[in-house]
């Protein structure tokens, strides 16, 4: 899923309710109807044209609203947390249900749903169903978000910097969520940024679960269960696997590198391929998604990286042709200079006549020591962890207990860039982390790969 990045005015919290949302000229094209049942009488009334206000507000994940509880604006800059998925240009709203919640004192839930109707008016086609709630401030009503309130009896285990959040029926998996924080560290320290503070991880077996506990009970996912979303700015991962639940580090990624790249106004499958790298996709690390590439590049010997830039196969299980193929790329490209060289890729921009134009900055031969002597954990590198390392400094072994260290300059091959620009690059000579006896894959050795049709060629193996 795309992540918009966000600019987020201030909000002068000295301003009235009311006068803020007159400063806010409503959405006169937003229709909010009521349901067969729904209660709009004393308190219920309120809180109905509190809700009705902010909806024609025109809500965006842009723009902080004092309608919403301080607490939770003080504690995510993007205080509605289901903004990126409900407000997509429909207009019409319909409150379902509108009652006292149970449990929770002077607290109202409101479920609402987000539907287009067809032109003959016939067809109704729901986006989402979801749900916020009311509760008392400083004498006046306003909104809070559903995950503090559907999470608040879970098992909660803070390891590092993560707060692993799960349903208490699950058995928690403690040495796997050591690694997962162990990784966030090493991925800072490898991309030479500060790590978060603290991420919020909540995971379940199934992705709409766990998006169900954020409120939104019903949104068009598909039938696989597996995934995960995330809110960089407010440091939020949801999460559903039933096998990697403590390790889904995709998601995660995109919350440590979310500065890295903030910079930039990185393609989304540029962003994606970066996090598919570092982080892996669907539950599978980097190393196990490339049997998948693979197979599909040696069935299709006319793709070509601008297809896959401007019209990517959808994704078929596991495999996902734009997020794997970029993931390739990103590494190409870091052997290639470095993170210098990620960055040049990331501000390459978002149309792919324009990338393709784009010259390099960076030299094709140079010598880079790490910025750092400081040892960070490698979380693939354990004994006990049938991962290979997801080595992001090329100069570490397989058995290497760091990730990211100083031990000197190095240089890299002058073949390795031959074309006209990061995204169109002519790959030259690019070494996988990984031998053929991992995982019991016999698919990929340890030899120099181009997988994309700009040399006319498909196959993964040696350039001379």
């Amino acid at each position: 899923m795309m992540r918009p990045s966000f600019a987020l005015p201030l909000v002068l919290t000295a301003f009235s309710p009311l006068a803020a949302l007159r400063s806010q000229l409503p959405d006169t094209s937003v229709r909010v109807a009521v349901g067969f049942g729904v209660d709009t009488l004393g308190a219920s009334h309120e809180i109905f044209v509190l809700w009705r206000s902010y909806l024609s507000s025109g809500p965006t994940c842009s723009q902080q609203s004092p309608l919403w509880a301080s607490g939770e604006r003080a504690q995510w800059p993007v205080v509605d947390l289901l903004c990126g998925y409900v407000y997509q240009g429909f207009s019409r709203f319909t409150v379902v249900h509108l009652a006292p919640a149970v449990g929770l004192d002077s607290t109202y839930v409101i479920r609402t749903l987000v539907a287009k109707v067809s032109d003959s008016g016939r067809d109704v086609q729901p986006l989402a169903l979801y749900r916020v709630y009311a509760t008392r401030e400083r004498g006046r009503w306003v909104l809070a978000n559903a995950l503090p309130r559907l999470t608040s009896e879970w098992s909660h285990e803070t390891i590092g910097r993560i707060r692993f959040v799960f349903p208490k029926t699950h058995r928690f998996v403690r040495a796997r969520a050591a690694a997962t924080s162990a990784f966030v560290d090493s991925l800072a320290a490898a991309f030479e940024m500060a790590p978060p503070p603290t991420i919020g991880y909540y995971f379940t077996d199934d992705l709409m679960q766990t998006l169900s506990a954020a409120g939104l009970e019903f949104f068009p996912l598909g039938a696989d269960t597996v995934g995960g979303r995330s809110m960089d700015i407010d440091r939020l991962v949801f999460i559903g696997s039933s096998s990697h639940g403590e390790e889904y580090r995709h998601e995660l990624a995109h919350v440590v590198l979310g500065p890295f790249l903030a910079p930039f106004n990185a393609a989304g499958l540029v962003r994606e391929g970066l996090m598919t790298w570092t982080g892996g996709s669907a539950g599978l690390t980097f190393p196990e998604l490339m049997p998948g590439l693979k197979g599909y590049l040696d069935a299709h010997p006319d793709v070509t990286l601008e297809n896959i830039l401007t019209d990517p196969p959808a994704r078929t299980g596991t495999l996902d042709v734009g997020y794997d193929g970029i993931a390739v790329l990103c590494r190409m490209v870091y052997d290639a200079g470095g993170l210098p060289a990620i960055r040049e890729l990331a501000s390459a921009g978002r149309r792919s006549s324009e990338q393709r134009l784009r010259q390099p900055s960076w030299p094709y031969t140079t010598s880079e020591a790490p910025p750092s002597s400081a040892c960070v954990p490698n979380p693939f590198s354990t004994s006990s962890s049938p991962f290979p390392p997801l080595t992001m400094r090329d100069n570490l072994s397989r058995n290497s207990p760091c990730w990211a260290t100083n031990s000197g300059p190095r240089k890299r091959s002058r073949t390795a860039i031959t074309s006209v620009g990061p995204l169109a690059a002519n790959c030259g000579r690019i070494t996988f982390p990984w031998r053929s006896q991992d995982r019991g894959t016999t698919a990929l050795r340890s030899d120099s790969v181009t997988p994309f049709a700009v040399i006319r060629s498909s196959r993964l193996r040696t350039l001379a």
